[in-house]
């Protein structure tokens, strides 16, 4: 293991029965809260020992930095890096695509879109 894996989860309250889980390395996703009961009891997250805000942070700073490399890597155990390669077709082969991005101030030209300016 090259770092301890760090977690947000932002518990909304009593009339959710889902909680944001953030990771340095792959983002935010939504989890039921029955979810993160079991893997909480099931010590998935550690065991469960309280740390500081501060070395919170720095756990994760160190870990989103690990993460600074294509998600078809690992750093560790079941951690990918963060950054995806994704591809967003448009023309004629996804026309209601191509007009959201000309009305949305794109123009077309031979190497793709690119954002119009404006003064």
């Amino acid at each position: 293991q090259v770092t301890e894996k760090v977690f947000f989860i932002h518990n909304p309250g009593p009339d959710s029965d889902k909680c944001l889980v953030v990771r340095p390395n792959t983002g935010k996703k939504v989890e039921s809260k029955t979810s993160l009961t079991n893997k909480f009891d099931k010590h998935r997250f550690g065991t469960g020992n309280a740390i500081s805000v501060q070395r919170a942070m720095e756990i994760w700073r160190r870990e989103y930095d690990l993460a600074d490399i294509p998600y078809s890597e690992t750093y560790q155990f079941s951690c990918p890096g963060r950054h995806r390669d994704e591809y967003v077709f448009a023309g004629n082969i996804v026309p209601v695509l191509d007009k959201m991005l000309a009305s949305g101030g794109y123009s077309r030209d031979r190497d793709g879109w690119d954002k119009e300016k404006s003064f």
